[in-house]
């Protein structure tokens, strides 16, 4: 084996002009090719899993709510079983609802005046009720008054 690399080998090094260059043509349009299955076969199986996923999320819309209000910070010490840190205060800072959410959403708009919708929950001790952020909106400059909508229809 050792043998044939060696002399693989030295018949490559003395290529050189035309033949150099179709050597070469031959081994980038080879590694072209394997790559670009590569590519497809990833791409097709990345899109597969990742449409069955939101499929298997996806909840009825009337069992979603909204609120509005300014997501504050709050103790997660107050919450340790549900790991709850933030809830959404009225413009006086008085409580409206304790928000959760599986990702960043709530880190980002803290401080902000929000329109919150998601799925109200209760807490593993059962005194209060949470809602699970899906999807939050960063209201600018708004006017109405904070508070509960139900009409889940948004």
């Amino acid at each position: 084996m050792l043998n044939l690399l060696t002399t693989l080998y030295a018949k490559i090094e003395q290529l050189k002009g035309k033949k150099l260059v179709i050597l070469l043509m031959c081994v980038f349009i080879v590694f072209l090719l394997i790559g670009l299955g590569f590519g497809y076969i990833t791409n097709k199986v990345l899109n597969k899993t990742e449409q069955t996923e939101f499929v298997n999320t996806q909840e009825t819309p009337s069992a979603k709510q909204y609120y509005q209000g300014r997501v504050v910070y709050v103790n997660p010490n107050l919450y340790p079983n549900d790991k709850i840190s933030y809830m959404l205060a009225d413009e006086n800072g008085n409580e409206i609802i304790l928000l959760k959410s599986k990702d960043q959403k709530l880190v980002v708009t803290e401080g902000h005046t929000v329109k919150a919708l998601g799925k109200v929950l209760k807490t593993k001790i059962g005194d209060k009720e949470y809602l699970m952020v899906e999807e939050i909106i960063i209201q600018n400059g708004v006017s109405t008054p904070f508070g509960v909508q139900n009409d889940g229809s948004n």
